[in-house]
């Protein structure tokens, strides 16, 4: 009877054990989810829409203090983000389908208005309901646009990626699938004046031209819609948006990327139940455990 009673307390030692090192793992995917929020504004953005400050209808970036005003139905959710390292974020919900209109727009006296000029970048982590070729319309990522002065994000309705940075041409990706619907895509836009314009698929290059020039528009910044074009709505969720007046390197996106993966991959939001399984495994072991050694000490009185 004492070599059961010992079983029993080694079985609840082990159970606490395994339930500590489930909340250290968390505890730790949340601190590098936060590592990731430092390294995208350690270049120095103009602004970084991560979509935790929200009031009313409005989300705050985190830095520089300017707005982004939902509209016609655009929401944030806390569980709509990718999964960063274990942690998930929170995303603009865009449930535009073929035909939702749900944006968000820096109009306003704390909004986003020009700043680019010269150079830019544009990070976002977009996840898709559709592509643009099944509702026969552009998805606007992000941008701010006046007439023949470009910068757009967008997804075409050949479902290639492009970046606009003039009234010409684009830098231009391979077309997406219907496999990349539901999958995280960590995007990058990057353009000198006169130089290059690239786009970055998960840390990688993907597409790159001659960038042309550029004027600083002082138009709005929008998520999910353009200023200048209409019907462009975006149809998923978008989370982790930061412009930059600055170009930054295949190294820097590179290292973006790399905090927010830890040399892995972002994976899609996970269940509400995938933590209650994982909890719910721990206790299954530890069940086990006890019923194994109930039956050790059964068979050893019998003997």
């Amino acid at each position: 009877m004492a070599r059961n009673g010992l079983r029993r307390r080694l079985v609840m030692k082990l159970g606490c054990k395994l339930a500590m090192a489930a909340a250290v793992a968390l505890a730790a995917s949340q601190a590098r989810a936060a590592t990731y929020n430092s390294t995208v504004e350690s270049y120095n953005p103009l602004a970084y829409f991560t979509f935790t400050n929200q009031s009313g209808s409005q989300t705050q970036s985190a830095v520089n203090g300017y707005t982004l005003t939902l509209e016609n139905g655009a929401t944030i959710s806390s569980g709509a983000g990718p999964t960063i390292n274990g942690s998930s974020v929170p995303a603009l919900v865009l449930a535009n389908g073929s035909s939702g209109q749900a944006y968000a727009t820096s109009v306003g006296a704390s909004g986003l208005m020009g700043g680019i000029s010269t150079a830019g970048t544009i990070l976002a982590t977009i996840d898709l309901a559709s592509l643009p070729s099944t509702n026969g319309r552009i998805y606007s990522i992000a941008g701010e646009s006046a007439g023949g002065d470009d910068l757009d994000f967008q997804i075409g309705t050949d479902n290639t990626i492009d970046f606009y940075t003039n009234g010409g041409g684009s830098a231009r990706t391979a077309a997406l699938t219907s496999a990349d619907i539901g999958q995280p895509l960590f995007l990058a836009a990057t353009f000198v004046s006169g130089g290059l314009s690239d786009i970055y698929i998960d840390g990688t290059l993907a597409a790159t031209t001659s960038a042309g020039g550029r004027n600083d528009s002082g138009a709005p910044f929008y998520v999910g819609q353009s200023n200048v074009f209409g019907d462009r709505y975006f149809d998923g969720s978008i989370s982790d948006v930061a412009v930059y007046n600055t170009a930054l390197s295949a190294a820097d996106v590179s290292n973006i990327y790399q905090s927010a993966t830890g040399g892995g991959t972002i994976s899609a939001a996970p269940e509400p139940s995938t933590w209650l399984l994982m909890f719910v495994g721990i206790g299954g072991v530890g069940l086990g455990l006890r019923r194994t050694n109930k039956s050790v000490g059964l068979r050893a009185m019998a003997a």
